[in-house]
């Protein structure tokens, strides 16, 4: 589909919602620029598919620090934002999970950060550790 020049002024300014999470988004207060990994990502995407200049898009900060969680039947945090059309597109390190998926669409993962926790293993043990067995160095009292 393409739009002429008449055509483009009918488009509202995409809402993209971002948050201070360094690498993602750096955001300074002070001058109210935005930058960083996610950013850079999206004027590259909105440089390639835009249509003769026109898309247009505002930032607009927020201070949650969390993707969000349903309580009592309403959203929480960014998922919340996206979900009751406060914002178009969001910006932020967010965890896919089941329940966040059946209210707004995520992009798959593009960086692993490789966290991993790590233990010894017993010495004269014969068995494969278990998924549990980061927990054997603790007790439960």
């Amino acid at each position: 589909t393409s739009f002429n020049d008449s055509q483009k002024y009918y488009l509202k300014p995409l809402k993209v919602l971002v948050a201070h999470r360094p690498p993602f988004v750096f955001w300074n207060e002070t001058s109210g620029e935005h930058n960083g990994l996610l950013i850079d990502i999206f004027l590259e995407i909105i440089a390639h598919k835009s249509i003769n200049n026109s898309f247009d898009f505002i930032f607009t900060s927020t201070n949650d620090d969390a993707g969000g969680i349903p309580v009592n039947g309403t959203w929480t945090g960014v998922t919340g934002k996206l979900f009751n059309g406060n914002a178009d597109v969001a910006l932020f390190p967010l965890t896919r999970t089941a329940d966040c998926l059946s209210v707004i669409d995520c992009t798959y993962p593009y960086l692993d950060e490789g966290l991993s926790l790590l233990v010894q293993a017993p010495r004269n043990s014969t068995q494969d550790p278990g998924p549990l067995s980061v927990l054997a160095p603790f007790s439960l009292t």
